[in-house]
């Protein structure tokens, strides 16, 4: 993890140029590349846990994001900030879906536009973490910040008790045993753009 902070830290200082460091918040759109797995299943197929017929039999999803950015800048320089940034989303809702999902991220912002940040993501399928990159491209007075953002999916296992069914074509009790089901929730992969006016 170190090395990964490390890393952005050093990319962001090498690609400084003249520019003033911006202030980004402001509204967000863009889309999200969603990986085989419960998450998907749910998206696709309103499947809610293993068991459900066609659960695990989902492909990828595609789904749109709307949304919002604050930030807060704990360090001030000329050549580079340190941010503090809470990405508000709704993901789904061309599906007819209400998918939140709240992100709140350390990082850094070259002056020449480079940026890259991590923290934990909150969404339906849980907490995991976000890693993120971008770049703000500037048309006269408006900012236009672009982000790729990657959250890795999280394996799983649910877990079903033991129970007894009643099997109405024989009258009788069936005894289900209990047993469990690997999954993981799939990765999230999204391409986020924002508009901001100079400040």
């Amino acid at each position: 993890m170190n090395k990964i902070i490390l890393s952005i830290a050093l990319i962001s200082v090498a690609l400084i140029s003249q520019a003033q460091v911006v202030k980004l918040s402001g509204p967000r759109v863009g889309a999200t590349i969603v990986t085989a797995g419960s998450a998907s299943d749910f998206i696709q197929n309103d499947l809610m846990s293993p068991g459900d017929d066609g659960w695990g039999n989902s492909s990828t999803a595609l789904i749109t994001q709307y949304g919002w950015q604050l930030e807060t800048r704990f360090i001030e320089s000329e050549e580079i900030s340190g941010l503090v940034e809470w990405v508000f989303l709704v993901g789904g809702m061309e599906r007819g879906l209400f998918l939140p999902s709240v992100s709140s991220l350390f990082g850094m912002r070259a002056k020449g536009g480079f940026e890259g940040a991590l923290g934990p993501n909150l969404s339906l399928t849980g907490v995991g973490m976000v890693l993120a990159v971008g770049y703000t491209f500037k048309t006269g007075n408006l900012n236009v910040p672009i982000n790729l953002s990657i959250v890795p999916g999280k394996s799983k296992t649910h877990e079903e008790g033991e129970e007894w069914i009643w099997d109405n074509a024989t009258g009788t009790e069936i005894y289900v045993p209990e047993s469990s089901t690997d999954y993981t929730t799939g990765s999230r992969i999204s391409l986020t753009l924002g508009f901001n006016l100079a400040q």
